[in-house]
């Protein structure tokens, strides 16, 4: 396949990660479980002292006033729209089956590194974020093809933990500023070319119809005394080449330990009403912006929690959160709606050397041109050692349970 070396020929496949971590002290072990930030213990002082982040007037776009979301509002009528009805139906259910779901041949010891997008009906794409291994998934013809391993190099993947899909290519952006396109008009995709962005640290992007991408990031640290970019995302033509950037993110201050945190999220472009929508992952907020980069509208979840990280300030350390949290982790396009994923994580605790949570997935249905939003519903995780998640997408919704990966095609 390619320069690569990896063979385009159907192979059922077992991915299973045995990591064996080290656990020298409870400190430590928060430190492995976390890597993109750094821990201190809370009895650590300081000549100016910890400060608790993020700080609600360094909230990007905090001047505007926000259309508030919570669990109580259903001003949307999904009667007509087919998919919308399905997706909600699950929810409802007390079931946690998924009726006439198909079981996808692949076997993952830990699904939560697990990132997936169907690119039809029939088709499956998906990424081992810990390996880097990418396949696709035929389901006329019950296969797995590998498309790409670990490696620096063009056709290669690492650090990506995203896939956008238009128009029969597959972008795979990476944070250390690679951009790989796969062709997908064939069975199984092709790799067709790699891009790289200079000074920019890839979060999220998301491909348009002309090929032209749109990225959620920020400039590489250096040093400490960076000069850190105000503007969360930038565009960039079809041969990678810089157009302009635009729309805020969390004001760091400065202090560039703060910034992988606090600008990470999902960037979306939605064609119909050509438009850009952009969330944090960790703020309570979607903002949504024009073709000329204003923002025109935004929602503010009321039910979110936002999770307090202290930082020091003089040192540059930053203690991880522990404390309840609230994570968006999702956010799926049907016409001129967003449906947005909310991860909770509440009540950790320390189960065989792991750190567990009672987790809820809340969805929100949101309006790009009008204000007005629906909760949709929500899925507890009942046992904390479990490991059950749902994917809504496009094409259908995926669970996956333990070793077992289930696809409802719409």
């Amino acid at each position: 396949m390619g320069t690569w070396g990896i063979p385009q020929v159907p192979f059922h496949i077992t991915v299973v990660k045995n990591i064996n971590f080290v656990y020298y002290n409870f400190r430590f072990l928060s430190i492995l479980l976390f890597t993109l930030v750094s821990c201190s213990s809370d009895n650590s002082t300081t000549e100016e002292g910890p400060v608790k982040h993020p700080q609600k007037e360094n909230y990007p776009y905090t001047q505007v006033n926000h259309y508030e979301v919570d669990t109580t509002q259903s001003a949307i009528d999904i009667s007509n729209l087919r998919k919308l009805n399905q997706i909600q139906a699950f929810l409802d259910s007390s079931s946690s089956s998924i009726p006439t779901a198909r079981e996808v041949p692949v076997q993952i010891s830990r699904f939560e590194n697990l990132l997936i997008k169907p690119i039809s009906r029939h088709r499956l794409i998906f990424i081992d974020t810990e390996t880097q291994d990418l396949f696709e998934y035929n389901q006329p013809q019950d296969t797995v093809y590998q498309l790409a391993e670990y490696g620096r190099g063009p056709g290669k993947l690492s650090s990506s933990k995203e896939l956008s899909y238009n128009n029969g290519k597959l972008m795979i952006p990476m944070s250390s500023g690679r951009i790989s396109l796969f062709n997908c008009q064939t069975t199984p995709c092709n790799f067709e070319e790699e891009k790289r962005l200079e000074d920019l640290i890839i979060y999220s992007a998301d491909m348009m119809d002309d090929g032209s991408f749109v990225a959620l990031g920020n400039a590489p640290i250096r040093d400490k005394s960076d000069t850190l970019r105000s503007e969360a995302l930038h565009t960039f033509n079809n041969n990678g080449n810089y157009l302009n950037s635009f729309a805020e993110t969390y004001d760091t201050e400065g202090h560039w330990m703060l910034r992988r945190p606090l600008s990470e999220g999902i960037v979306k472009y939605n064609p119909p009403s050509e438009q850009y929508v952009l969330a944090f992952e960790r703020l309570p907020f979607v903002y949504i912006l024009d073709n000329d980069f204003n923002r025109v509208r935004s929602y503010k979840f009321n039910d979110f929690i936002v999770g307090q990280q202290k930082y020091w300030p003089q040192e540059g350390r930053l203690k991880i959160v522990m404390s309840d949290h609230s994570l968006i982790k999702d956010m799926v396009f049907f016409d001129d709606f967003a449906l947005v994923k909310i991860n909770t994580k509440k009540n950790q605790e320390v189960v065989g050397k792991r750190f567990v949570w009672d987790r809820e997935s809340t969805y929100y249905l949101l309006d790009l041109n009008n204000n007005r939003a629906t909760f949709f519903g929500n899925r507890k995780v009942k046992s904390k050692k479990s490991s059950k998640r749902i994917d809504i997408t496009n094409q259908g919704i995926l669970k996956s349970n333990l070793d077992k990966l289930e696809w409802l095609a719409f």
